[in-house]
């Protein structure tokens, strides 16, 4: 039962860890593909060119041409500025919050990655932990009997063999576990450094800081 557990534990772990990985490609991808097909966006009322006619062949007969001309220019520049600061301001909040949102969803998707990779080394030097204990008790056991059925030494000197069989297996188990504590706290430093290094930015933490502030305010 236990090692069929096992096994069906370790089947589900290895399939997670295939499909997080292919996640994190396709977000990989996804990411590159849009900064491919990105265009800028369209913003309406930039070309005046009708308007402009309009206004000229209205204007015509009852005022100066000059005057018309210097007028439409106000208005022009007033209105290209404007689309101007409105194209900046959309595009830079959209591709801030395009960037970080796909930072923190790949994140996310590395960080469970590495979960379940350290959950399956755990559940590993559990397992041989526990098989480790479970053979040192049978050897003590045989041992015992042996020494009582076959050699019929006296109870003293049985009792010195099984003090010094379960000192043995007390520092077999001990090495085990300081072993395994070893294993973890690398693993642990190893990830945090990795985090460190490829997510925790100053630009990232600036990037999501700056989505959060905007998102806060919409709200508000």
């Amino acid at each position: 039962m236990t090692a069929s557990y096992l096994t069906m534990t370790a089947s589900y772990l290895t399939m997670r860890v295939g499909y997080l990985t292919m996640r994190v490609g396709y977000l990989i991808k996804s990411k590159f593909a849009q900064n491919k097909s990105e265009l800028p966006y369209k913003v309406d009322n930039v070309d005046d060119d009708d308007n402009d006619d309009d206004v000229d062949d209205a204007v015509d007969d009852a005022v100066d041409d000059d005057d018309n001309d210097v007028d439409d220019d106000v208005v022009d520049n007033d209105n290209v500025d404007d689309n101007d600061d409105n194209d900046v301001d959309n595009n830079e909040d959209v591709s801030i919050k395009k960037v970080a949102v796909l930072e923190t969803v790949e994140f996310v998707a590395v960080v469970d990655v590495v979960v379940v990779v350290v959950v399956v080394v755990v559940v590993v030097v559990v397992v041989v932990v526990v098989v480790v204990v479970v053979v040192a008790v049978v050897v003590v056991v045989v041992v015992v009997r042996m020494v009582v059925i076959v050699v019929a030494v006296e109870v003293a000197v049985i009792a010195v063999i099984v003090v010094v069989v379960e000192v043995v297996v007390v520092v077999v188990v001990v090495v085990v576990v300081v072993v395994v504590v070893v294993v973890v706290v690398v693993l642990v430093g190893v990830v945090i450094s990795d985090l460190k290094q490829h997510y925790f930015t100053p630009t990232n933490v600036k990037s999501l800081l700056k989505v959060n502030v905007l998102c806060w305010l919409q709200a508000v």
